[in-house]
């Protein structure tokens, strides 16, 4: 037989005055052992719940000759199942003859995406229209939030039962009359109730109408149809937001260039072995005292490929295919004031018709250039409507700090390059502008000197997005780092204030957090910023690691000096007996193999 609806649910109660003489029969899908599933034939009273009553009630309201089967999967508890769910859903693929299936349910968090959405696509794709509701709890749901389903969600200003509006660019199609309304339930009694399953309910009995006058159908041609007869007082709404935070220009660089040699420059000569490309030479502008020394020198390090540092003005267009210009705009201004370098430098690169990867926002001029990439952010993001955000799937781990320039983006390369060693995939989101030459999946630059322009929702919604996009990928652990101090600790400027971190903290939602500190913080600092991250969002701070400088005590001013290992020793016995947190120094390679064993030891649990 032929099917209008398919309606996977608690049940029904065919005996009540609404659903009396309707076409309304179904089996219900119970998990029988290990080995699979059991399939019953439904008895005419069902439902123990109530919730596929009403569903069936608000269905037929729009639909009152529809033929409806119902699939019984739940019971008292109201949960979704995953894998019943993806039995049900091939279970009516291979075995029912239908027009549309009707899911009021949702999943928070899949195990297996794209299990899932396979079996969503064949059912489109046969012609069979899934509409599907978000969870009530307001995230992203599946199978909702796939785009070859209907998602649909309750929407406030919809009064009526025929009234709802269709949103464009988004993973919720439809918002419904999902407020409160009084529907069948159970012992042939009725409810007043409320949710996302009520307005799916709708939306599907307006579908069946609106399919019998079709001869093929999916997803996409529903909702076309569903925009073309919606409400003339309800307007379409369309969301436009990026998917992704790395620029869609791919970076296929080989034999790079850098200019100028500075702080944010440093981790690119000594992570080179992280780099997918080759640094040819290193420059830095021809007044600089660095000129003819070492990199390894300056760095107090010994790399495979040591750089001996050349002007800028005796630049090698032809060995090389790309320049990577930092942060400029101080070093120009103090050094070579109302120099037209910069833009100098990028005449030249467009002449050879050579690829640039700036850490400044470009000028106009160069900004068309598909050679020329700038990782920027700003205000063509629009959240997801409703506010729903993704539930992570991935553990996520974190870098804070209690300041400035003390190491955390170090720290994220040297867990990522030690992890990388030990066999692990791993995810990760930058917040510095040489994150995407790093290998990074995304890249959030709120730091010195950007021109990140989002904040707010906007900024947490953002985030949200980029590590869920990382999650769907083939990784064990999503890493991330913040950019300056955590907590308010100078209340006299504005600019002190740490609301980019807060967003950042809520928006990345970490399970685990390792703080990056300084010997000379109070202790009073330490560890109110523990306790702080620990209690704004649900984290564990695991690990503290110390940067191992500290203030020349003659000369404040003046360059850090490192601390001695006794005095190490010291800070870190009092520091783990106050804040009860193993402590570790940054430029200890036995150290840091001792949080890397910490980490998995605390993934592992």
């Amino acid at each position: 037989m032929k099917y209008d609806i398919v309606i996977v649910d608690t049940g029904y109660n065919a005996s009540h005055p609404r659903l009396k003489n309707r076409s309304l029969t179904g089996i219900q899908i119970c998990k029988k052992d290990i080995s699979g599933y059991e399939i019953i034939t439904l008895p005419k009273d069902n439902d123990d719940v109530g919730h596929g009553t009403a569903v069936s009630n608000i269905i037929y309201t729009h639909a009152p000759d529809a033929s409806v089967f119902m699939v019984k999967i739940f019971d008292k508890l109201l949960y979704v199942d995953e894998d019943l769910l993806y039995f049900t859903l091939n279970y009516i693929l291979s075995k029912v003859d239908c027009k549309l299936i009707n899911l009021s349910l949702g999943i928070p968090a899949l195990k297996d995406y794209k299990k899932m959405y396979n079996v969503c696509d064949k059912i489109n794709k046969k012609g069979i229209v899934i509409v599907a509701a978000f969870d009530n709890d307001g995230s992203v749901s599946f199978p909702a939030a796939f785009d070859n389903v209907v998602g649909v969600t309750s929407n406030n200003y919809c009064y009526k039962n025929d009234e709802y509006f269709v949103i464009d660019n988004s993973i919720v199609n439809v918002g419904a009359k999902g407020n409160m309304q009084k529907t069948a339930w159970l012992d042939n009694k009725y409810s007043i109730g409320q949710g996302n399953s009520y307005a799916c309910a709708h939306i599907s009995g307006i579908s069946i109408k609106q399919l019998n006058e079709m001869s093929s159908c999916n997803c996409q041609k529903l909702l076309k149809k569903l925009k073309a007869h919606q409400s003339s007082e309800k307007e379409s709404h369309s969301y436009k937001y990026n998917s992704s935070l790395v620029p869609k220009r791919h970076m296929r660089y080989k034999n790079v260039a850098i200019f100028p040699f500075n702080k944010e420059m440093h981790s690119l000569v000594r992570f080179q072995s992280l780099l997918p490309f080759k640094i040819v030479d290193v420059y830095d502008i021809k007044y600089s005292p660095n000129i003819g020394a070492s990199t390894d020198l300056l760095l107090n390090i010994a790399t495979k490929n040591p750089y001996t540092i050349k002007k800028i003005d005796d630049i090698d267009w032809e060995g090389i295919d790309t320049l990577i210009i930092g942060h400029t705009h101080t070093l120009l201004n103090s050094v070579v004031k109302d120099c037209k370098l910069m833009e100098s430098l990028l005449y030249s690169a467009q002449e050879q018709n050579k690829n640039v990867f700036s850490f400044d926002d470009l000028p106009s001029q160069f900004k068309k250039n598909e050679k020329f990439l700038c990782p920027d952010l700003h205000d063509n993001y629009i959240p997801i409507p409703y506010g729903k955000l993704y539930r992570q799937t991935k553990p996520v781990l974190a870098v804070f700090g209690t300041s400035s320039k003390q190491g955390k983006f170090t720290l994220q390369l040297l867990l990522r390059e030690k992890l990388i060693k030990k066999g692990y995939l791993v995810g990760q989101l930058g917040t510095e502008p040489s994150s995407l030459l790093f290998g990074m999946d995304e890249c959030f630059h709120f730091g010195y000197d950007s021109e990140m322009q989002l904040s707010r929702f906007s900024a947490i919604a953002f985030l949200n997005n980029a590590l869920y996009t990382i999650s769907q990928k083939n990784v064990d652990l999503i890493i991330t780092g913040c950019q300056s101090e955590s907590i308010l600790t100078d209340e006299g400027n504005l600019f002190n204030y740490p609301i980019p971190q807060i967003e950042f903290l809520l928006g990345v939602l970490p399970d685990a957090i390792v703080l990056v500190i300084n010997p000379f913080d109070e202790l009073q600092t330490i560890k109110r910023t523990i306790s702080f991250l620990e209690s704004c969002v649900e984290c564990k701070v695991i690990a503290v690691v110390m940067f191992p400088m500290t203030h020349n005590i003659e000369n404040p001013f003046g360059p850090k000096v490192h601390i001695f290992n006794g005095e190490f020793e010291q800070l870190s016995t009092i520091i783990n007996q106050i804040c009860e947190v193993p402590v570790f120094l940054l430029d200890n390679n036995l150290h840091m193999d001792s949080l890397i064993n910490l980490i998995e030891e605390y993934f592992s649990n």
